[in-house]
């Protein structure tokens, strides 16, 4: 029987509806301020009904950054901007 479409419990109050899963990525389609886009959202958006989704890397100090635009800058804004 194939399991990959099988319901997986994960703890005592999270069962997933399958054990498909989106590992981070780091998509780099941040906004000014580092703030997630509506290009961010309908990205995920488009995913969203596949599996489980680990969102992508996030930094949580501006001196923190490798490279070019990743997510977002602060907590704050990540959760004010990712709430969509």
């Amino acid at each position: 029987m194939n399991t990959l479409f099988q319901p997986y419990r994960l703890n005592d109050t999270l069962t997933l509806a399958n054990r498909f899963m989106m590992a981070p990525l780091t998509r780099c389609m941040a906004g000014p301020g580092l703030v997630p886009t509506e290009q961010m959202a309908a990205y995920y958006g488009r995913r969203a009904d596949i599996g489980l989704i680990v969102s992508e890397a996030v930094i949580i100090r501006p001196d923190a950054q490798g490279y070019p635009i990743p997510r977002a800058s602060s907590p704050r804004r990540r959760s004010m901007a990712g709430r969509k």
